[in-house]
């Protein structure tokens, strides 16, 4: 038997950093996955790229004052300035316009799988008092400058002329300058200190999420390497969970995005992935910052019920629909792995097919004899100690007893033999992967059989 394979590059350091950067701009600054959907997707973009403007837009205002660096930073002048102006004036407006449509997709057409919660409404509202009152605050210094190039600016502008309009003429003396000008100052440190304590913690644990996230395949399973040894496997509480997943958990900001696409919801189970993180998240913050009676609370039954892990069919689709590439399915399989070796509290028909798989070597619990007999019935050869193939073909439990599985693995066969294609099968040498113990959470004996099959 032949076989090919090929050595992916060791990951240097030097690497890691441009991987890191590559998935920082494809995923957080172009938001690839978030523009899937095209409401949210373009709502989302006019406020990202509209706060991305006017942070970078404060900075540099902020940079000409001493306060924050001992040289003069000399601020944009002449055409520079206008320009300055002009795509400061076209952040606000994107948030603006951006926040309208987040609050109209709440209020009016909200869809099933997102939540309303007080933050949402505090994150949305305080984005657009903090561009309303900084618009107003502009209006005012214009009309009572009255400066050539007004009309670059152009919204406060608009806003000026409006105000010119109603015969409400002032001054940058005007007690009414003053109020929105420090009120719009007051509403960005307001902003700046609610990161730690609403969803608008994604904004930095969200790319810290993305580049730190483990460079593995999507749905890839991680090995337990000290399985012989460790006295607790699997994850009973929260500070069991690696750093990488907790700030997942932080970057959570319950779109729904995963709990749309999952089929355990769909199907009408009592579970969704988005609950999951959510509990996790809670567990999380009222554990590691100290909150009354969190340590006595339970991870299992205190914020998540223990038949909770076995809703999830483990399929995935929410990885690909997250954002941010949030993980819930690894996060389920370490609550599994936690109740199946560590507690052993797992259901009846999870015990039982382990109890296959060990026994049987097969989660249906039938003599591998009867394992694909179809692939007799189509003449295909099993091979023998010392004979060569250009192709194994591995056929695994479910082509092999699952008469629906059958059918694929038929028509595949069937594809071989008209290509001529050199193959063969184990057939009754075959063992069962151990895939279905793995996803069960039962790390050992899908150890135990994949060392078997090679």
């Amino acid at each position: 038997m032949s076989t090919e394979t090929s050595t992916p590059l060791p990951m240097t350091p030097r690497r890691k950093w441009i991987r890191a950067l590559q998935e920082l701009l494809q995923h957080a600054v172009l938001q690839d996955r978030v523009i899937k959907r095209i409401y949210p997707g373009i709502m989302h973009l006019l406020i990202f790229w509209g706060m991305t403007i006017q942070v970078l837009g404060t900075i540099i205002n902020l940079l000409q004052y001493p306060l924050f660096l001992p040289v003069e930073i000399a601020f944009p002048r002449g055409q520079a300035y206008l320009v300055f102006e002009f795509v400061m004036d076209l952040g606000g407006a994107m948030i603006l316009v951006g926040v309208i449509m987040a609050l109209a997709r709440r209020a009016f057409f909200r869809p099933s799988h997102l939540p309303n919660r007080w933050d949402d409404w505090y994150a949305l509202g305080l984005l657009f008092a903090l561009t309303a009152v900084g618009f107003a605050s502009e209006a005012i210094r214009l009309q009572a400058t009255n400066p050539e190039w007004r009309s670059w600016s152009f919204l406060g502008d608009a806003l000026a002329r409006g105000l010119a309009a109603i015969g409400l003429q002032v001054t940058t003396d005007a007690p009414i300058h003053k109020v929105f000008f420090w009120s719009h100052a007051g509403l960005g440190l307001l902003f700046f200190a609610s990161l730690p304590f609403t969803k608008l913690r994604h904004l930095l644990t969200g790319p810290l999420n993305i580049a730190v996230r483990p460079q593995r395949p999507l749905g890839a399973l991680e090995v337990i390497e000290d399985l012989e040894t460790a006295e607790t496997l699997g994850a009973g509480e929260i500070e069991a969970y690696p750093s990488q997943a907790l700030v997942s958990f932080d970057a959570c900001v319950q779109c729904g995005r995963c709990e749309e696409v999952c089929p355990a919801t769909y199907s009408g189970m009592p579970y969704s992935p988005r609950s999951l993180i959510y509990a996790l998240q809670r567990s999380m913050h009222e554990t590691l910052m100290g909150e009354d009676g969190a340590d006595e609370k339970p991870l299992l039954e205190g914020f998540i019920d223990k038949e909770t892990p076995w809703l999830c069919t483990t399929c995935g689709a929410c990885l690909y629909a997250c954002p941010l590439f949030i993980d819930p399915v690894s996060s389920v399989l370490e609550l599994r792995r936690y109740l199946t070796l560590t507690t052993g509290e797992v259901p009846g028909s999870v015990g039982e097919t382990l109890m296959q798989m060990e026994r049987r070597g097969n989660p249906w619990g039938l003599p591998k004899e009867e394992h694909a007999p179809w692939a007799r019935e189509m003449g295909v050869r099993v091979i023998q100690p010392g004979e060569s193939t250009d192709v194994l073909l591995f056929l695994g439990c479910a082509y092999g007893y699952d008469s629906r599985n059958q059918k694929a693995g038929r028509a595949l066969v069937g594809l071989l033999q008209q290509a001529g294609v050199d193959f063969a099968i184990l057939g009754a040498a075959e063992g069962c992967c151990g895939e279905t113990a793995r996803r069960m959470g039962h790390e050992y004996v899908f150890q135990v059989m994949a060392e078997e099959n090679l």
